[in-house]
């Protein structure tokens, strides 16, 4: 592995004993300098697998301004730019748009004063687009910014509040073009401060905080829920009588997980807290390293529910050393590590990476002279991979990639890559999608410490529906079908079901048969549509309604196909009785998987009508009994029984008639 590589020549260069080489197994480490000192403390992955990241520089007279850089996804500075103003403005957040550009979000102010919240936009190559400033009241800082399922961004800080003395969390929705929507301030009778912000599954917003309104001591943990509108529904906090305060935060299915620090008696340690769904906080602890002050910056959710978090040790800012921390969904430390190959070196957010692993983004000092830094961290284990078309082998994205009989699932991204952290075992790995076939690929082997390749082929089904309508003629009470012709031309096999929905009139008179099936690769299959009039003798009746076919394909995994019937009506007349024994040929010929037989008899008796296949063997008896004179309809089903000819035979006393049908499929 590349990262044991790593491991391997930092022990050499500074003579450590081996066991103080347990770290993380990394894949790459990259600075972003200028000509001043440069902190990195935001970062997002762009579509393709490039990172973007964001912070400030600081140049010699104390002036910053803020810098943002791309690295490609093997680990290189493709660009840097330091956006400059006559401002002094610091970067804390930056957000990728589906519009192609960044917008880096922070604060500025003249001199030392902050009284903003700056934006600007940035192209792809590093080009500065536009610059939005939106004014709060006194000292305003924007802490972190987030990208909505609508496209449009949420930041989180603080500004002056109503009193005029304390400050309240400022909550603010705006669109990547830097275009305010609303603006909110949440606040009580002390200081309030927003410090991270993410949306939930349900589109609520989480904020992570500090508060001294409330809570137990001088600062708390502070948990603020809210309506996508900004309306608070939760108000939680978590603390003792010593300082804790929250800079991190990152969001999961099974809740959140927050970091900070606590501070006691002058000394200061790493602070998590698990909050729920809800937002309500369920656990909280202090990490240390011990020998220095501590504090986590970033933090993240693995899919386990288990945290990784990232900061510093270190009583100064020249002696700091960057941390990165394991722990488990209950709070055990799992695993601890420092960088102390460094001067001096802090660590301030973490980034989950699609295809694997974590991207850790700080500063570092070397040669006197602040860089910013970016650590590339592998998975511990696990499988990870690309997901494929089985014809084409484009990568294919939206692919859920589950651990057979765990709730272990990852979705492919755009780029196909799908990456799944886990023990050492062996398992099966389970590929589905709305728009692909399910497909399993078993006994994978998951050795510890060791992240293994497993490519994944899996078929794309794609719906064809020949008749874009269904026009009929028929007549009343004599029941009739069509053939709705389906096409599988894509690369997968194609699950089907078809609904029926009668209009006019809301009677059960469209049926269709079979109501579900699959449907090969390349290939085709017909749906029998049977439509069975029944109304009132009185001249031509106009029957509409319709079917929904929902494929497992993509894309037009749902179809709606009219069906319009004109029923031809003919006055009833007395009908001759027969004079003769008749089994009428049966209709539809050819059919699948429903037609009608027809037969008559010229006066009351015992009459059998059976099918037999072409061995002679009988299939099904479809009337025995004794009847009245006169004309009978039966109707044959022929689901359960393979494609082929069948023979109906009409048995009575001193008279037997017979007729073929072929059943297709």
């Amino acid at each position: 592995m590349r990262g044991m590589h790593y491991r391997l020549v930092f022990c050499l260069l500074f003579g450590w004993a081996l066991p103080l080489c347990a770290q993380p197994d990394t894949v790459w480490s990259v600075r972003v300098q200028s000509g001043s000192n440069v902190t990195l403390v935001a970062a997002t992955e762009l579509s393709g697998g490039d990172f973007a990241v964001a912070g400030t520089e600081t140049d010699s007279n104390n002036v910053t301004h803020m810098i943002v850089a791309r690295i490609s996804a093997s680990g290189q500075v493709l660009w840097a730019r330091v956006l400059t103003s006559d401002w002094n403005e610091q970067a804390t957040a930056l957000v990728a748009a589906d519009a192609g550009h960044l917008a880096l979000i922070g604060y500025g102010g003249v001199e030392a004063s902050a009284a903003a919240m700056v934006i600007y936009g940035v192209g792809l190559q590093g080009d500065s687009l536009w610059r939005s400033v939106v004014f709060g009241e006194g000292l305003t800082k924007v802490n972190d910014a987030t990208l909505l399922a609508d496209g449009n961004v949420a930041a989180a800080g603080y500004t002056l509040g109503a009193d005029g003395l304390h400050s309240d969390l400022w909550l603010l929705k705006f669109t990547v073009d830097g275009e305010m929507l609303w603006t909110r301030r949440i606040g009580y009778s002390d200081s309030d401060v927003g410090a991270r912000i993410k949306e939930c599954a349900d589109h609520t917003l989480l904020i992570g905080g500090h508060t001294r309104s409330m809570g137990a001591g001088d600062w708390d943990v502070w948990i603020v829920r809210t309506d996508s509108a900004g309306n608070t529904l939760s108000s939680e906090t978590s603390g003792a009588a010593s300082l804790d305060v929250c800079y991190g935060m990152a969001v999961g299915d099974s809740g959140a997980w927050l970091c900070g620090r606590s501070e006691n008696s002058g000394q200061s340690e790493g602070l998590a807290v698990r909050v729920s769904t809800g937002g309500v906080p369920q656990w909280s602890g202090p990490f240390s390293v011990g020998g220095a002050d501590d504090e986590l910056r970033g933090v993240i959710m693995r899919p386990d529910g288990s945290g990784l978090a990232v900061g510093w040790n270190g009583a100064s800012a020249e002696s700091a050393q960057p941390w990165i921390l394991t722990f488990t969904h209950g709070g055990t430390q799992t695993g601890s590590w420092l960088c102390p190959w460094f001067t001096s070196g802090r660590f301030y957010t973490v980034l989950p990476v699609r295809s694997g692993g974590q991207l850790a983004v700080g500063s570092v000092v070397e040669g006197y002279v602040g860089k910013g830094y970016v650590l590339r961290l592998a998975p511990p284990a696990g499988i990870r991979g690309v997901v494929r078309d089985v014809e084409t082998q484009e990568p294919l994205s939206g692919v859920r990639v589950c651990v057979a009989g765990t709730g272990r699932c990852a979705v492919s991204d755009a780029a196909g890559r799908y990456s799944l952290e886990l023990n050492a075992g062996t398992y099966d790995l389970v590929a589905s999608g709305e728009c692909v076939s399910t497909d399993t690929t078993r006994g994978v082997t998951v050795l510890p410490d060791t992240a293994i390749e497993v490519p994944i082929s899996v078929g794309v089904p794609h719906l064809e529906v020949v008749q874009t309508s269904l026009n009929l003629v028929v007549q009343n009470h004599i029941p009739q079908s069509v053939r709705l012709m389906l096409r599988n031309t894509g690369s997968g096999a194609m699950d089907y079901a078809v609904a029926c929905e009668t209009v006019s009139p809301p009677l059960p008179w469209l049926s269709v048969q079979p109501v579900s099936g699959q449907v090969p690769a390349h290939d085709s299959t017909s749906v029998w549509v049977r439509v069975a009039a029944d109304t009132t003798n009185d001249g031509v009746h106009d029957y509409t309604g319709c079917l929904h076919l929902r494929a497992h394909a993509c894309p037009d995994s749902v179809r709606t196909v009219p069906v319009f019937v004109t029923v031809l009506d003919v006055p009833r007349r007395p009908r001759e009785l027969p004079g003769a024994f008749e089994l009428r040929p049966p209709y539809p010929n050819p059919f699948n998987p429903l037609t009608e037989l027809v037969f008559s008899i010229p006066a009351d008796g015992d009459v059998r009508l059976a099918v037999y296949d072409v061995t002679g063997r009988l299939t099904c008896v479809l009337a025995e009994g004794r009847f009245a004179r006169g004309e009978h309809r039966v109707t044959f089903d022929g689901s359960q029984l393979a494609a082929g000819v069948y023979i109906a035979r009409l048995e009575t006393r001193g008279a037997t008639d017979v007729q073929k049908m072929l059943l297709v499929k």
